[in-house]
């Protein structure tokens, strides 16, 4: 089934008549949740039945059912408990409500579903089933993922021992800023048990206990991040690690590192990013991973790589003989086991007591070890900084960068065996992390009015590549978290610029584009050495674009160039004769003897659209030669107040969206079908990070201007005494970053 039909499936399920005596549920609530978590699923069950929704606004309560079809509406909680036609209460109500109302369902004769956290503590939710076992109720802590068939799946990998000892476990799950409501919304009141490790560390709590079939002996480290001033004790992001006893035979158990986020910066600081649910477990053996654990039925895959090799599960049903639909939702599979425990039946699994117990104990731990009473008391409220602090780092591979500086009147050398150059970065009312404030020339250009930011590159590359092989874009470390509708958006963006080549979904993603077509200001020259040292906003984007090299596949006659042959170093039969360069824009490509109008490629469409054809881009042949001095340029960033603007006068505040991942760009060679671009042939990288820490970056800028003078006084003494450098040039110019 396509996901498109498991959508459709899943929105809107097919009506399954009612059995003669089918177990009615009733909501505490006209709680947002409870469509997809039981109205939808009850639909396609003969032996469940939604019979009633109560709230403390009756007119609200009516609304609510009409529009999901619940035949009855009445006004207050209280009403749903004591109604003779309720068999379950589904309670999902604020976390700090749970206990109260779960026990008062109990004393009502009432079965519960109860959402997580069940509880605020691990004592609550051992009075709540021992109250159950008293009053011979059942109480279900709804985590529905574990009732999936993939999730049960993953658990089987891992139990199998095709991995070998577990040794380590990660689980992360987080949503971006603005996907959960603002300020005001229950996640972030104390009282009502609000809390990224509540709300959503009870999940991923659960997931590595019940992955590892373990409890936690300790949690080694817990650092939260404050949703701020308003709500000083409320964490919007945690970060924890448990550390889990080690099994027979074993020194030390595993550990499990969990990360979640109410309000997770937008990724890059551009997109807001989808919600990131996602396992990991490395064991001696091998490794598995998953993506969208939580919500699996609308997709996944099981990433397995054991001594056998490297595989791709899924689970959307039990098989043939097993329950379900490749369209039921976690919630369907777990409403399923909801009735079979209930009408005595053996589920297909459950989700025990003592398992919630435990569940609430972990949490519990996770804040003791920052706190040793009021959760997270202790702690003072932390706002984002008012001033945005950059360090900037330019090098030859993403693992050999150096800090550099920003607004300079020079340009900073990049030297390998592949290429010889220099790179500057301009970015407008940039502050720096002592205060002060370099301005750059580069703004007042004309031709760069509104531009807010650059990134340019001028040099050669010392091994011939072809134009199609010249790649610019971003790398990143770890995988990016993307809003709902990437695909689409991507598909846009490929309109926009067809040589746009991505993996947005990798491990390690990536975004690339030949640099002659993404450039906004390319220009060419012919030399055998760097020009004259120049202040970059005298030179960045200054000329057209002129053919660097043979026309390649046009053919021979009449115009005097040659074709490069295979295997040959001197490919320039044209330049050597001392003929000149012709401009694409001046109306004439040679190749065929006919002259071939063509409008002016200086500017960037022209570019953009005649090099969109990959022949035309492998058919330019760069080399020694040719100097390309090229400028990567924008407006939509302010770099002050780290603020997005888009057309239509939006404006967001990055400094809640960003996600702490430095933006990366690289020039590299195109890497090879297969090859993972962050293994390719890197020619220069740029690097921004936001420092938070300014004490941190102002220490590390000091150290570098130490260095800095240190260098300049050697390079001082080696121009004096006439050194040369490998290049033939005479060192002392500008601190080189190799």
């Amino acid at each position: 089934m396509s996901i498109l039909s498991r959508a459709l499936s899943i929105f809107y399920p097919p009506t399954s008549p009612k059995s003669s005596q089918p177990l009615r549920f009733g909501i505490l609530g006209a709680a947002a949740i409870a469509p997809i978590a039981l109205i939808l699923a009850a639909r396609s069950s003969p032996e469940a039945e939604v019979v009633l929704v109560g709230a403390r606004n009756l007119d609200k309560a009516q609304k609510y059912a009409k529009k999901w079809g619940v035949p009855r509406a009445v006004k207050g909680w209280e009403a749903v408990l004591q109604d003779e036609e309720v068999d379950v209460v589904y309670n999902p109500l604020p976390n700090g409500l749970h206990y109260e109302w779960t026990i008062k369902a109990l004393l009502a004769g009432k079965h519960v579903l109860l959402e997580k956290p069940a509880t605020d503590t691990a004592e609550e939710a051992e009075r709540i089933f021992a109250l159950a076992r008293e009053r011979g109720l059942l109480v279900l802590e709804a985590f529905h993922y574990r009732f999936h068939p993939a999730v049960q799946k993953l658990k089987q990998i891992l139990d199998s021992g095709e991995l070998g000892r577990l040794q380590h476990l990660t689980a992360h799950m987080t949503v971006p800023r603005g996907l959960i409501g603002g300020p005001g919304d229950i996640r972030w009141n104390l009282s009502l048990g609000g809390g990224a490790g509540m709300d959503m560390g009870c999940y991923a709590t659960n997931a590595v206990r019940y992955l590892s079939g373990r409890e936690p002996t300790e949690v080694l480290r817990a650092e939260p991040v404050l949703y701020g001033p308003a709500e000083p004790k409320v964490d919007r992001r945690m970060e924890f690690t448990f550390l889990f006893p080690p099994g027979e035979g074993e020194e030390r158990g595993p550990e499990a590192e969990c990360v979640v986020d109410l309000a997770r910066p937008w990724a890059w600081g551009v997109w807001p990013g989808m919600p990131e649910m996602f396992l990991h477990a490395k064991g001696e053996k091998g490794e598995v991973s998953m993506n969208n654990f939580v919500m699996p039925f609308f997709y996944h895959s099981i990433s397995v790589r054991s001594p056998t090799g490297k595989r791709t599960e899924r689970g959307y049903t039990f098989g043939k003989d097993g329950k379900g639909e490749s369209w039921w939702t976690t919630y369907r599979y777990q409403l399923e086991a909801f009735v079979d425990k209930v009408t005595g039946k053996d589920p297909q699994t459950w989700v025990t007591g003592e398992d919630t117990v435990g569940n609430m104990k972990a949490v519990e731990m996770v804040y003791e070890k920052k706190v040793a009473h009021d959760r997270l008391s202790s702690l003072p409220p932390q706002p984002p900084p008012t001033m945005v602090h950059l360090r900037v780092y330019a090098g030859t591979s993403v693992q050999n960068l150096s800090l550099i500086p920003v607004n300079t009147n020079t340009w900073v050398d990049i030297s390998s065996p592949q290429f010889e150059g220099r790179v500057a970065v301009q970015l407008k009312g940039y502050i720096g992390p002592r205060g002060e404030k370099p301005q750059s020339k580069y703004f007042e250009r004309p031709d760069r009015k509104g531009k807010t930011w650059s990134v340019a590159f001028q040099g050669r590359f010392l091994e011939e590549i072809s134009a199609d092989d010249l790649m610019f874009g971003n790398i990143f470390d770890r995988p990016i978290i993307l809003p709902w509708g990437t695909s689409a958006v991507m598909s846009f963006m490929s309109l926009v610029d067809p040589t746009l080549t991505h993996d947005l979904y990798a491990p390690r993603p990536w975004a690339l584009s030949p640099a002659i077509s993404s450039f906004p200001f390319l220009s060419h020259a012919r030399g055998s050495s760097l020009p004259e040292e120049r202040h970059p906003s005298e030179v960045l984007g200054e000329g057209g674009w002129e053919l660097p090299a043979v026309i390649r596949g046009l053919g021979g006659g009449g115009s005097g160039w040659s074709t490069p042959r295979s295997g040959t170093s001197t490919p320039r039969s044209g330049y050597a004769s001392g003929r000149s360069t012709p401009k694409l824009g001046n109306g004439v490509l040679p190749g065929s003897g006919t002259a071939t109008p063509r409008k002016g490629l200086e500017g960037a469409q022209e570019r953009k659209a005649w090099y969109k054809e990959a022949e035309n881009r492998r058919a330019v042949i760069l080399g020694p030669e040719d100097i390309i001095t090229g400028d990567f340029c924008h407006s939509f960033l302010s770099f002050p107040d780290l603020c997005l603007a888009l057309p239509g006068g939006l404006k967001f505040d990055l400094k809640r969206y960003w996600d702490g991942q430095p933006v990366r760009f690289v020039c590299m060679r195109r890497p090879a079908k297969g090859v993972d671009p962050q293994d390719g042939q890197v020619f220069w990288v740029v690097q921004l990070e936001i420092v938070e820490d300014v004490a941190e970056v102002r220490h590390e800028a000091e150290e570098a201007e130490k260095e800095k003078e240190e260098d300049d006084d050697d390079e001082f003494e080696d121009a004096e005494a006439g050194e040369e450098d490998i290049t033939g040039g005479f060192r002392g110019r500008r601190k080189e970053v190799n």
